[in-house]
């Protein structure tokens, strides 16, 4: 038996009633494919080709289906203990968020994410702690820890909603590159738009991303060295 079938097998034995084709992943799934927060009930039993009783047959309310969405969405995110080389655990730290983020669109609307917070503050203020006592461990400062551990997640975050954005808009970037390289072939802007033409975007974004958090843990290294635990901090750069 699927999982999708047993989730249905145990809702049937549960409630009365003709069960619908859909289980509850498959709502949750839509529900974290949206891009918008100005969802319904309604649009989303659209979305699924079904009515929006089968919908509330597994939740309720819509604050139901949210709830459950943010419990599932911080269950798919962890973070390893930091052994001993920090930056490298920083470097971690960003590709894990911004895969995390490409995983679930519906994060990038801050009515979104907003909607999600009672559900998934409390673990992620749990996870955050775990970040920040082991970067105090390493030898940061609570201020330098929370500091660089922001940096990374913001830098990842913005990577991420950039790389969601250009999927959503879809051929328009494309036909950008193309238009100036058929425009300008022999000029350094053309040129340039023919190596981006001829990379894999997913490789690209990888790339600058990895630029990014580089820049990024340099300019965390640095701030250490000068900071009151400077002593220890070099020790572990």
């Amino acid at each position: 038996m699927s999982r999708g079938e047993a989730t249905i097998a145990t809702a049937t034995t549960a409630r009365l009633g003709r069960p619908p084709r859909i289980g509850r992943d498959d709502i949750l799934d839509a529900l974290d494919r949206r891009l918008t927060g100005a969802w319904t009930m309604a649009a989303l039993a659209a979305e699924l080709g079904v009515s929006e009783a089968a919908i509330y047959y597994y939740f309720p309310t819509k604050g139901d289906v949210i709830s459950a969405l943010g419990e599932r969405v911080m269950a798919d995110f962890g973070l390893p203990k930091l052994d001993g080389d920090w930056a490298a655990w920083l470097w971690h730290v960003g590709h894990e968020v911004y895969e995390f983020v490409r995983r679930h669109p519906f994060l990038v609307d801050p009515a979104n994410s907003d909607t999600l917070a009672p559900a998934f503050e409390a673990p992620y203020f749990r996870i955050c702690e775990d970040a920040l006592t082991d970067l105090v461990s390493a030898g940061f400062t609570l201020v330098n820890a929370a500091s660089a551990y922001s940096l990374i997640g913001a830098l990842a975050y913005q990577h991420a909603t950039t790389a969601i954005s250009w999927s959503i808009r879809g051929a328009q970037p494309r036909q950008s590159v193309e238009q100036l390289i058929e425009e300008q072939p022999d000029s350094l802007l053309g040129q340039f738009a023919m190596s981006i033409a001829n990379q894999d975007p997913e490789r690209r974004r990888a790339d600058a991303l990895g630029v990014a958090l580089s820049v990024a843990i340099a300019g965390i290294r640095s701030e250490l060295i000068g900071s009151p635990r400077g002593d220890a901090e070099q020790k572990d750069c």
